[in-house]
């Protein structure tokens, strides 16, 4: 899958952490707006590392990529996900 590739890796840390240390009882708001702007896939000059063209954040979050984090946030006991889908059934919750 996409998001388990060594650069993504670190996201998979956080909803164990919040299982874990937190509560498996905390609401959950997995955002997927990101956009990329500024520099992002523009490229700056930065004074020690030379040119960053920040390329591994250059695109906004694929759904697949959005759904497997909710998969694996379920996965470590996470389930309270704010999602918006009580708006829709508020009898439900």
């Amino acid at each position: 899958m996409e998001m388990r590739n060594k650069k993504n890796i670190s996201l998979l840390h956080h909803p164990r952490w919040v299982a874990e240390d937190v509560s498996k009882d905390t609401y959950v708001n997995l955002m997927e707006q990101y956009r990329p702007e500024f520099t992002v896939g523009k490229g700056e000059r930065r004074a020690r590392a030379g040119f960053t063209k920040y390329e591994e954040i250059d695109r906004p979050a694929a759904s697949s990529e959005v759904e497997e984090l909710r998969e694996f946030a379920r996965s470590v006991g996470l389930w309270r996900f704010e999602d918006g889908a009580w708006l829709a059934n508020p009898d439900l919750y």
